[in-house]
């Protein structure tokens, strides 16, 4: 899906002299001798960069969402350091001499995306249990309320993630403006009948922990240990973490293209409780009704063009033909959410 949405702002172009500038209070002696564009993500220009005198590539991560995002992912490249695979930061600045955006300089991660290894049919089982395991740490961390990071990592406001809460959320993302119509008001319905009927099982794995938040399988990076075993080495793209429910980060398991895979998710669960953490029997449903919150999140986005509405309406459409509740003395589908 991601493949074919649109990216929010033109990707930023750079000289080589233009990044030794933005490179000088890390490497004040070092030129720039090559760089070229890392592929992928919808927002910010990310570049692999080659300096002189140094053996190692590194990425210039220039930031276009906004600056409270890219305080954000600073923060939590540098709290989760040594507990949880990321990307190492060198240096964050919101003062960039060259245009009004901040940006970053971490260290280059080599390992090949989760989505490619999964396509390839590599080892499904295994890469399973490295991200299952990955997972588990970051769950670890915990909260005592559901909501979004200030950037300085600090919670001020408590969010609803129960049945009422996405009720509301649904009610006024899509009943006012155009972002229902853009939907239609059928789907509309029969999405708020679907939260009326099955919401209440959100309130049954709640958390609240640090979830990523866009746990997919291009932010995930893998490398083979020394033993030829699989690991995860590193999580890349912090910006949308949150104090939430870890059915969020499991959503990610359920899309397109990891949907193919149904081998992976189930093994991300096995190695997932296996680490100690608790994964309720019906979590494939409860991560999508939680991921119900991006879906509307993004059907009603300013900007969403034509691609993200369809695929965003095909995935509404799809949990709620998932969700149905089978009909008392039937087993048949509940026809008044189908």
């Amino acid at each position: 899906m991601r493949v074919c949405w649109p990216r929010l702002h033109p990707e930023i172009t750079l000289e080589l002299s233009e990044i030794t500038i933005l490179l000088r209070p890390v490497f004040p002696g070092a030129r720039v001798v090559a760089a070229e564009r890392v592929p992928g993500g919808l927002a910010n220009t990310n570049l692999k960069v080659w300096i002189s005198n140094y053996p190692a590539p590194l990425l210039l991560r220039l930031y276009q969402r906004g600056r409270r995002e890219a305080i954000k992912e600073a923060a939590l490249l540098r709290r989760l350091s040594g507990q949880v695979p990321v990307a190492g930061l060198r240096y964050f600045s919101i003062d960039n001499p060259l245009a009004d955006y901040p940006y970053a300089l971490i260290d280059w991660v080599t390992g090949e995306r989760l989505d490619v290894l999964a396509a390839a049919g590599e080892e499904i089982v295994e890469l399973g249990r490295a991200v299952g395991q990955t997972l588990a740490l970051i769950h670890a961390i915990t909260y005592d309320r559901h909501g979004f990071f200030d950037p300085d990592l600090s919670l001020p406001t408590a969010i609803d993630l129960d049945r009422d809460g996405l009720l509301a959320y649904i009610q006024r993302a899509l009943l006012v403006g155009d972002a229902g119509q853009q939907l239609g008001p059928e789907l509309v319905e029969r999405l708020i009948r679907l939260v009326e009927h099955q919401g209440h099982r959100l309130s049954t794995w709640r958390g609240p922990c640090l979830v990523h938040g866009d746990f997919n399988g291009s932010n995930i990076l893998l490398q083979r240990a020394e033993n030829r075993e699989w690991k995860v080495a590193a999580v890349l793209d912090w910006e949308f973490a949150l104090s939430g429910m870890p059915g969020f980060d499991f959503a990610h398991l359920l899309r397109a293209p990891l949907d193919r895979q149904p081998q992976l998710a189930a093994s991300v669960a096995d190695h997932y409780r296996l680490a100690g953490r608790t994964l309720p029997a019906d979590w494939r449903e409860i991560s999508r009704l939680v991921d119900l919150f991006a879906w509307v999140d993004l059907a009603s986005r300013p900007g969403s063009d034509a691609t993200i509405i369809d695929d965003a309406r095909n995935a509404i459409q799809t949990t709620i033909a998932a969700l149905s509740t089978p009909h008392p003395g039937t087993g048949q589908p509940d026809s008044s959410l189908l």
